[in-house]
């Protein structure tokens, strides 16, 4: 039964964020532009290049590291990680060391995940489990491209302040993008709430 209704909240989750990053591109879109006067970049933001997914074809350095067990007690730490990630975004600090915390948990489910894939016998609960960390890695990963996206207008870890801005069009961008990434935070915390579900579930 709690098997079941994690699948249906991460369903409704996944579903909530791909329709989210349709409606951040358009706003996006009213943000990017030349904002070198106060240090921030200009052009698109960047785009999946379409590189292959390490866990539909293989990542070299999981194959190198060897197995680890996707134990009961990972979920638990990658939960705490996207805690801090949360609070992170909602500080509207979205720069490289908020993306390397994000990748790090990406990295750690692709692990859980081959370790998963790789085990010659599988329950129908672990085939569950497996199902779901592929979830939670895809919402997982649509977080970090948008922060990335967003983090690509401006230079530094975090966000100006927009009363230190001037310029009332710029100040106006620079709040768009603390409110995109305080809504980042929020789902940040949503999909740590399905992961933490899973964890208790897999006791």
């Amino acid at each position: 039964m709690l098997m079941t209704k994690i699948k249906i909240a991460t369903a409704i989750l996944l579903t909530v964020v791909v329709a989210g990053t349709s409606m951040r591109a358009v706003a996006q879109a009213s943000v990017v532009g030349p904002l070198a006067a106060n240090g921030v970049r200009s052009g698109s933001a960047p785009r999946s290049t379409g590189a292959a997914d390490p866990v539909s074809e293989g990542n070299p350095k999981l194959k190198t590291r060897g197995p680890s067990p996707a134990s009961a007690e990972d979920l638990p730490a990658i939960c705490r990680k996207m805690g801090v990630i949360k609070d992170r975004l909602k500080r509207a600090s979205g720069g490289k060391q908020t993306q390397k915390l994000q990748k790090e948990v990406v990295v750690r489910l692709d692990e859980m995940i081959h370790e998963l894939e790789n085990r010659e016998k599988k329950t129908p609960k672990m085939e569950d489990v497996l199902a779901e960390l592929k979830l939670i890695r895809a919402m997982q990963n649509r977080i970090n491209v948008r922060t990335a996206a967003w983090s690509n207008q401006y230079k530094g870890e975090q966000v100006p302040p927009p009363e230190t801005i001037k310029d009332p069009k710029e100040r106006q961008q620079f709040e768009t993008i603390r409110q995109e990434l305080k809504e980042l935070a929020a789902r940040q915390e949503k999909v740590a709430t399905v992961t933490d579900a899973l964890a208790k579930a897999k006791d």
